[in-house]
């Protein structure tokens, strides 16, 4: 099961909650970011799945017991377009200014880490 409380989830931890292959997962992946569905990447490039990604790949296995995967990929996107008009783009706009804040965060938590090992570099290259 995944964590309600945790922004994102690694492809394994989908793969499993969905009880499909890591490899199905990246085919599916691939096949809505081919369609324009975007999903996020972490700091090493791998994808990284919302809540909301998780979905769209659970309905998109719903629908492939009627339609081809490709079918099935245009009706949910097409959905989700219509989603984004009828909410217009500040769901969108929130979303991105709040993943810019944690950014941020963790930019800033970076750079202190970063001082701390200066300074324990120093200690330990220093005469004591």
């Amino acid at each position: 099961m995944l964590e309600r409380d945790s922004d994102f989830h690694s492809s394994l931890k989908v793969a499993e909650h969905l009880k499909i292959k890591t490899s199905t997962l990246r085919k599916y992946s691939i096949l809505l970011e081919n369609y324009g569905y975007v999903i996020s990447r972490d700091y090493a490039n791998n994808r990284i799945y919302t809540l909301e990604d998780v979905k769209m790949l659970e309905d998109l296995q719903s629908l492939r017991e009627r339609f081809t995967l490709a079918e099935a990929a245009q009706l949910l996107l097409k959905d989700y377009q219509n989603k984004i008009e009828e909410n217009g783009l500040d769901d969108l706009i929130d979303r991105i200014t709040e993943l810019e804040e944690k950014y941020d965060d963790l930019e800033a938590k970076y750079e202190v880490v970063l001082k701390r090992l200066a300074n324990i570099s120093k200690y330990l290259t220093s005469d004591r």
